[in-house]
C-alpha cells in the first residue's frame, strides 16, 4: 500500500498498476515509479497544468491509453502473446456488420454548410452488437475525439469502415478495462487507478517545461532564464568540445551476448583493482567470439574515411556510429549499446581530435544558450521533484 498526503493506493490498486502498466518491473521499482508519478502530478499542478488549454485533450488521450494498456493485459492473459486488437474484440463478443453500419450512418446524417446533423438521436442509431447489447453512435462518441467522430459521420464509405474498426477496437479496450477492475477487485475504487491519466499528462507537460523534450510531446512553453555573458562564457569554456567537429579518435570495442554479461563487464571494469580486469582481458572473458577479442585494442578511426565508406548499416557501421556519438560528447568511459536482438557492444573512445581548435563563443552562442538553459532546468527539475516528494 502507498499512503501519501495526496493519494492512498491500496494493495489491489497497486497490483493493477503493476500488472497493467509496469509488468516488466519489480514491485519495488513499480512502487518507486508510482511515487514519482504522484510527485510529477503535484508539481505540474503547481505549474497550472489544469488551466492549460490543451489539458483536456491530453487527458482524453491518456484515458484511451489506459484502455489500451488493459487491452494488452487482456490479450496476453486470455489469448496469447501474438494477439491483435481484433482478436480481443472478437473474444469479448463485439460484432459489427460494417456494410450495414455504413448504410445506417449515411441514412441518418444531414450535412449542411459543413455542419453535421442527425435525423435520430445518436443513442438510437445502432451500428453493432456487444454480446446481447446494441452499440449506438452515442457509445462510439464516448471513445472518439471530436475530429474522429466528425470523420465517422461525414466520410466516404471506405473511410467510415476504417473508423468503425477503430471504434470496435476502442470499445473492446474500454471493456477490457472494466474486466480488469473486476479481476483486481476495484469496482467502486476506480479513482485509485484513474489518477494515473493525469499523472502521465503531467509527465509530458513537465518534460517540455523543464527542457527534457520538444514541444511535440506537449504543446506548452519551456521555462526560460536570462543568462549573463559571463555565465555563457564559463559554460562554453567547460563544454567547448561539444561544439567542435570531431575528425578522428581512437576506439575499441567488444560484443557480448546477453545484457547481464554486458553489465558484468562494465561493473568489473568500473571496479577494477588490478590488470586482470582491464578492457582486453575482460573481452577475453566475455566476448561473443574470438573476433571481438581482437577488436578490444584501440584503433584510430577517421570520421571522413568512416563516412566515405558506402556500406549498408552493418554491425561495424553501427558500432562506429555509436563510437562517433561518444566522441562528439567526449564520453570517455565505456558504454553499452544494443547491436542485435541479444548482443551488446561495449565501446570506449580516447584521443579525440577536433577540426577547429580556435572556436569562439560568438560562433555558437545560440546553441550554448540553449544547452546551458536546458542543463539548468533539468537540474532544477530534480530539486523541485525531490522537494515535492
Amino acid at each position: 500500500m502507498i499512503d501519501s498526503s495526496w493519494k492512498k493506493i491500496d494493495e489491489p490498486a497497486f497490483r493493477w498498476i503493476h500488472f497493467i502498466y509496469f509488468p516488466e518491473k519489480t514491485k519495488a521499482k513499480t512502487q518507486a515509479e508510482i511515487k514519482k508519478l504522484m510527485a510529477e502530478n503535484l508539481l505540474a499542478l503547481k505549474w497550472h497544468l489544469r488551466e492549460d488549454s490543451h489539458y483536456n485533450e491530453y487527458l482524453f488521450r491518456e484515458k484511451r491509453s489506459r484502455y489500451y494498456h488493459c487491452l494488452n493485459w487482456y490479450g496476453k492473459k486470455y489469448i496469447g502473446e501474438n494477439f491483435s486488437p481484433k482478436d480481443v474484440a472478437l473474444n469479448l463478443g463485439f460484432l459489427f456488420d460494417s456494410e450495414k453500419a455504413v448504410k445506417e450512418i449515411q441514412a441518418n446524417r444531414i450535412i449542411q454548410k459543413g455542419k453535421v446533423l442527425l435525423r435520430k438521436k445518436a443513442n438510437s442509431i445502432f451500428i453493432g452488437k456487444f454480446q446481447d447489447k446494441s452499440i449506438s453512435l452515442a457509445d462510439v462518441n464516448l471513445v472518439f475525439n471530436k475530429s474522429e467522430y466528425r470523420a465517422l459521420l461525414t466520410s466516404k464509405p471506405f473511410v467510415i469502415q476504417q473508423y468503425l474498426d477503430l471504434a470496435k477496437e476502442l470499445l473492446a479496450a474500454k471493456e477490457a478495462y472494466q474486466l480488469s477492475l473486476k479481476e483486481f477487485q476495484l469496482i467502486g475504487k476506480e479513482k485509485q487507478v484513474e489518477w494515473i491519466d493525469e499523472a502521465f499528462v503531467a509527465r509530458s507537460y513537465l518534460a517540455v517545461k523543464y527542457h527534457y523534450s520538444m514541444k511535440g510531446v506537449y504543446p506548452t512553453k519551456k521555462f526560460r532564464v536570462q543568462l549573463t555573458p559571463a555565465e555563457l562564457y564559463a559554460y562554453f569554456g567547460s563544454h567547448k568540445h561539444l561544439y567542435q567537429k570531431v575528425i578522428a579518435f581512437d576506439y575499441r570495442f567488444t560484443v557480448i551476448t546477453g545484457e547481464k554479461k554486458a553489465d558484468k563487464f562494465l561493473h568489473e571494469y568500473k571496479n577494477r583493482q588490478n590488470n586482470k580486469q582491464n578492457f582486453f582481458l575482460l573481452a577475453k572473458k566475455y566476448a561473443a567470439s574470438p573476433f571481438f577479442i581482437s577488436t578490444a585494442r584501440y584503433k584510430k578511426l577517421s570520421v571522413a574515411q568512416m563516412k566515405s565508406e558506402q556500406t549498408a548499416l552493418s554491425l561495424k557501421k553501427k558500432i562506429q556510429s555509436f563510437a562517433l556519438d561518444m566522441a562528439s560528447k567526449a564520453v570517455l568511459s565505456p558504454k553499452k549499446f544494443p547491436v542485435t536482438k541479444k548482443q551488446f557492444a561495449i565501446i570506449q573512445v580516447r584521443n579525440i581530435e577536433y577540426q577547429n581548435n580556435h572556436l569562439q563563443l560568438q560562433d555558437v552562442i545560440t546553441a550554448v544558450h540553449q544547452d546551458m538553459e536546458r542543463d539548468l532546468f533539468q537540474e532544477q527539475f530534480k530539486i523541485d521533484l525531490k522537494d515535492t516528494m
